[in-house]
């Protein structure tokens, strides 16, 4: 039996209205885990986290992402609070939604990389802080029971920030939305 007073982490489910009362503080080595009730959304949750880290780098993995959630990386950006960003989304995703990649390009950035892609995390990281956020969650807003986990965790955070680094360099080398194909070396 596991003895549950020496875990580090925190497990719980919040009706909580927003992220600040669902993570109200950060501390070294922390791993929350969190369900909830759809009250906050994914990008909710780094604006505050953003509160607590101060200026960060942003690498973000989703199915989809939304005007209003590029909107705010873009807030994020333009105020220092985010340092860099980088995004992982289904190549599937631009068929629903034609155009959204070209707009988040002339307003964001050259930040995005299509590729088959169902996962949803992201690394939030700078001098003092590598935290990755383990989620159910899309950017979107969502009215379901999401989970999150964030965690501090610098070995994770930079696996996380290398697979970010191989998925753009694959990017610019072939160009174009990868395909399954072009992830297989990832996949061993």
């Amino acid at each position: 039996m596991v003895d549950v007073s020496k875990q580090k982490s925190d497990i719980r489910i919040t009706g909580v209205r927003y992220a600040a009362d669902a993570i109200p503080s950060l501390a070294p080595g922390m791993s929350q885990f969190l369900l909830t009730s759809g009250s906050f959304s994914t990008v909710d949750l780094l604006a505050h986290l953003l509160s607590l880290t101060g200026p960060a780098y942003l690498d973000c993995a989703s199915w989809c992402g939304s005007y209003g959630t590029m909107r705010a990386v873009y807030e994020f950006l333009s105020d220092e609070r985010l340092l860099g960003f980088r995004m992982l989304m289904d190549g599937g995703f631009e068929n629903v939604r034609s155009g959204f990649c070209e707009w988040v390009a002339k307003n964001v950035g050259d930040v995005i990389v299509l590729a088959p892609n169902h996962a949803k995390f992201c690394a939030l990281y700078n001098r003092s802080w590598s935290l990755v956020i383990e989620t159910s969650a899309n950017l979107t807003k969502s009215q379901r029971c999401e989970q999150y986990r964030v965690t501090d965790d610098p070995d994770f955070c930079f696996w996380c920030v290398q697979y970010f680094d191989k998925l753009f360099e694959l990017r610019d080398k072939k160009g174009g939305i990868l395909r399954r194909a072009d992830l297989e070396p990832f996949y061993g």
